[in-house]
């Protein structure tokens, strides 16, 4: 029906439906097609897939360069629409290292930069000039204890740095090596040799009356030693046959069990150890063994034949949660039990992160770590003779110090860069403020050095 003087007539009512209809049709399709993420490639005249990148790394006024190109945004970065292809970014900021590395955007995919905090590039200064083997830092960060040979004749200090303060703790014997190891969770450490038996052994606390020869209380060597994670300064050690323990703010030792075992490990409220099954001439991992004891794991001669009661050479290296790693005294390797195996991993020194519960296992070599519930990881592999490892921050930054140099290593990224170049000797991080220091010799002055990162 058509109305007078009216414009809309049926002809053009036609045409504006087909004209709704064709457009629905042909942008449906492409707006389908945007949300799931594919964009159309002009130049190529192809139909294609993208990815995105998002950056949010420390410190916050850093810029980023996209292959060259710097990105006109604050951080956080959020970059859409990225085509899937390969991709360089580098990440700068004044007084810093640069940190770069080649990504891979997939289809749908978003590349996360984050958890990386870059490294102040700064130069070392003297921090503490002499002739010193060895430094450890308090867990609270503010005490340095280290050994100075003074004339040939071993001193050890502690220094505070809360007030600069150096104090002479006492005399050493000559033509020995010394390690310092404090307590994870109060202000108390011993210094003995380096190698068991302990022949000596102090223990001191900081803001103690005395301090206390542990080998003269004993009178027997000591074996093995591992202060207690617990705020109340307590040291667990064997000497002879007898496990035991002392409470240095009582001087009082009290004897836990006959040492029957092949080895043991303290972990807060509980003990492991090796011990041999008597049935099958076996080796065992015990938990709990003073309470509620309970089998962890069988070290199966038939899988490892090298071990055997007899002859274990086998050592508990670290114990935490439902993970244990077992050294053996006469070559590079570990046994890592988690996660319901045994695991082989290359290996001949230890050290489980404060931050995230992340074991780390090392030879001159290689790198390998574990995560809970994952199996063991090899992270890097090199020729250049790795001598220690030293998490920085909460991110799992590392300090590798290798010979004749240091380097860092972001080890979720493969990325690293240069650090310290100088032979270190020693080295230990205030990760609270953020500062490094590290026994080195120099231009021409040995001693202690300093270096904010």
């Amino acid at each position: 029906m058509e109305y007078r003087n009216s414009y809309f007539i049926k002809p053009f009512r036609q045409a504006l439906f087909a004209l709704f209809t064709g457009a629905f049709l042909l942008l449906t399709p492409a707006i389908i097609l945007y949300t799931e993420g594919y964009r159309y490639d002009w130049h190529n005249g192809l139909l294609r897939e993208i990815g995105a990148i998002s950056i949010d790394i420390e410190p916050n006024n850093a810029v980023v360069f996209l292959d060259g190109l710097k990105i006109q945004q604050s951080l956080p970065i959020r970059l859409k629409n990225i085509s899937p292809r390969k991709y360089h970014i580098k990440i700068s900021a004044a007084g810093y290292y640069d940190w770069e590395r080649d990504f891979e955007v997939k289809n749908k995919q978003t590349v996360y930069i984050k958890e990386v905090s870059l490294i102040k590039k700064e130069s070392p200064t003297i921090f503490l000039a002499g002739d010193i083997s060895t430094l450890a830092i308090s867990s609270d960060n503010r005490y340095l204890v280290y050994i100075l040979q003074n004339n040939q004749k071993p001193e050890a200090h502690i220094f505070d740095t809360a007030n600069s303060k150096d104090t002479l703790l006492t005399d050493l014997k000559a033509g020995e090596k010394y390690k310092i190891t404090w307590a994870q969770r109060n202000n108390f450490f011993s210094i003995t040799n380096q190698n068991a038996p302990y022949e000596t052994f102090w223990i001191y606390g900081v803001g103690a009356d005395k301090k206390i020869d542990l080998a003269s209380l004993t009178a027997k060597p000591i074996m093995k030693y591992q202060w207690k994670d617990d705020l109340e300064p307590e040291l667990f050690f064997s000497a002879d046959i007898t496990l035991s323990t002392i409470k240095p703010t009582t001087q009082n030792i009290y004897k836990i069990a006959n040492s029957t075992f092949i080895d043991w490990w303290a972990e807060q409220g509980r003990f492991w150890t090796l011990q041999t099954v008597s049935t099958t001439k076996q080796i065992k991992i015990v938990r709990d063994s003073f309470g509620f004891s309970s089998d962890f794991a069988i070290l199966d001669s038939n899988v490892h034949p090298d071990i055997t009661p007899s002859n274990p050479r086998l050592r508990i290296a670290e114990a935490t949660g439902d993970r244990v790693v077992i050294k053996y005294n006469d070559k590079e390797n570990l046994l890592l039990t988690a996660n319901g195996k045994i695991y082989n991993v290359a290996g001949n020194e230890t050290l489980l992160s404060p931050y995230q519960n992340w074991l780390i296992m090392w030879t001159p070599w290689e790198i390998w770590t574990h995560t809970m519930n994952e199996e063991p990881y090899l992270l890097n592999r090199s020729g250049e003779g790795l001598k220690s490892v030293i998490p920085l921050d909460k991110y799992n930054t590392l300090a590798l110090v290798w010979n004749g140099k240091a380097t860092i290593l972001y080890p979720y990224y493969q990325v690293t860069h240069d650090f310290i170049n100088a032979a270190v000797m020693a080295a230990v991080a205030d990760t609270s403020n953020k500062k490094i220091y590290f026994v080195a010799k120099i231009d021409k002055v040995n001693g202690i050095w300093k270096l904010n990162y």
